[in-house]
């Protein structure tokens, strides 16, 4: 297969279960690109401190922790907060002319996908995993952010969504197709080379680690086992992966903070 010259990744998010996933994320991109380039942006916590050191012989351009301040207080959250790690991150993104920007949260485990490499990278046009789908308490579409990758100019166009009035009756995936379309972005639909599944605190659980044996449809499981646990439960292996529960204390979760 033939590989992209040089990529840029972004990792975006709270550190939570980037110790199981760290390794699959690194081969996942090498395996796509021969030069990749790496930038990592959070909120600041203790438990970052040793990130920096999981990219020992790779690109990491910059890694960059957001204090904890009135950005949080209007940023931190599941609305905001993916526009606003790649408005931060943007300044230090280089001036090379990279095949592809990738963005992806932290938590995520990669899946190659059997189809060939997007070769170029149209501007305002969004590559997304899976395609638009609909909620039934209300019209429009939406997107999974999971991951996505773009060229640079769409990313910078991304990168804004953070600073327009959000409808709060909607999902966060509604308002970044909202912000597509009304930013005249094309979504284009299963075009990524990678299917993403968020990885919980759950999957500690197993024996397996890393967790690369696992399948796509177990990991799936775990999730899903994950949303409908008690929050006794969640604490349990939030407290065994070593992670906050200010982590997972949004609406979602509700487990502490």
């Amino acid at each position: 297969m033939k590989k992209y010259d040089r990529i840029a990744v972004v990792i975006r998010g709270q550190k939570r279960v980037w110790d199981y996933v760290k390794h699959n994320i690194f081969s996942s991109y090498s395996s796509i690109a021969d030069n990749v380039d790496y930038y990592f942006v959070t909120w600041a916590s203790p438990v970052n401190s040793t990130i920096v050191s999981d990219f020992a012989d790779k690109s990491l351009i910059k890694f960059l922790e957001l204090p904890i301040d009135e950005n949080y207080d209007l940023y931190g959250n599941q609305f905001h907060s993916p526009s606003f790690f790649a408005y931060s991150i943007l300044p230090y993104i280089l001036e090379v002319p990279y095949d592809f920007i990738f963005d992806q949260r932290t938590d995520i485990f990669l899946f190659f996908r059997d189809r060939p490499l997007i070769p170029i990278a149209e501007s305002s046009v969004l590559y997304i995993q899976g395609g638009i789908f609909k909620n039934s308490h209300y019209y429009g579409g939406q997107i999974n952010d999971c991951g996505f990758m773009s060229d640079i100019k769409t990313y910078r166009q991304l990168s804004k969504r953070h600073l327009f009035k959000i409808n709060k009756h909607k999902t966060p995936e509604a308002h970044l197709y909202d912000y597509c379309v009304s930013s005249d972005i094309l979504v284009s639909e299963y075009s990524l080379c990678f299917s993403y599944v968020i990885v919980r605190p759950n999957v500690s659980k197993t024996s397996l680690h890393p967790i690369s044996a696992l399948s796509y449809k177990q990991l799936r499981q775990l999730e899903k086992n994950w949303l409908s646990m008690s929050s006794d439960r969640k604490k349990k292996y939030c407290k065994k992966c070593n992670i906050p529960l200010s982590e997972y204390s949004h609406w979602k979760y509700k487990i502490g903070k």
